[in-house]
């Protein structure tokens, strides 16, 4: 198969013989022109994005890049693979596929290790381990329709 744009020759696997036929029955590789799916994997890397797809011709997960963000929880998830320049072995994640749509009402669940911040300004909220939580600005306002409660073992004001 060859890529006319950077005119060079990517040999068919042996492991491509017998799994893609066309309607004359002539076997040939995957259409690395077109988006396909596959799975992130971590098989043999641990912090590395690793896909597999069926036609891979490495036939292991093989080392990718993404154009979207991908965490650890990803990995088994279905997601929609192009290939650079047209090569198998140059995958490319776009996305990860889902089967509906989130919503507002959808909950959102951040976790770090040891602390998590936002921060915008000279505002900022961080939450420890340890159970820390620490909000810092130049005003802070406490608004509620309802009781609004201060609990503590002890409550220190300035």
């Amino acid at each position: 198969m060859t890529n006319r744009d950077h005119e060079r020759t990517v040999e068919t696997p042996a492991l491509w013989e017998g799994t893609f036929a066309d309607d004359t029955g002539e076997i040939s590789p995957p259409d690395v022109g077109a988006i396909v799916t596959g799975r992130l994997s971590t098989e043999g890397g641990e912090d590395s994005i690793l896909v597999d797809y069926d036609g891979n011709p490495d036939g292991k997960p093989i080392a990718a890049r993404s154009t979207v963000p991908l965490r650890r929880e990803d990995v088994g998830r279905e997601v929609l693979i192009a290939f650079d320049s047209g090569d198998p072995l140059r995958p490319v994640v776009l996305g990860i596929t889902r089967d509906r749509l989130a919503g507002p009402d959808a909950d959102v669940l951040v976790e770090g290790e040891d602390s998590i911040s936002i921060r915008c300004g000279k505002a900022s909220i961080t939450l420890n381990r340890s159970g820390k939580v620490e909000i810092r600005g130049t005003h802070l306002v406490s608004r509620s329709s309802g009781a609004n409660k201060i609990k503590g073992g002890s409550i220190r004001l300035n």
